[in-house]
């Protein structure tokens, strides 16, 4: 999904995912924040457990911003 890369540089600015912040903040339904905080999870991005609601971040942001570029 070509937002994936957008949610996760929210998880890299908000200091994790969720869910229902990934569905409010790239104003998309939930089906479709599901399927991409799933796709993070099974990809080795995120933690597939949450600590506070949040699941984290598990590339290091410098890794993330080489692969994926640092401007959108």
């Amino acid at each position: 999904d070509p937002l994936a890369v957008n949610a996760m540089r929210m998880g890299y600015d908000y200091g994790g995912l969720s869910i229902s912040a990934v569905q409010t903040k790239l104003a998309i339904g939930y089906p479709r924040a599901a399927r991409i905080v799933n796709w993070l999870v099974d990809n080795g991005y995120v933690t597939p457990n949450s600590i506070a609601g949040k699941k984290q971040m598990i590339l290091p942001k410098e890794e993330f911003e080489e692969k994926f570029g640092n401007n959108g």
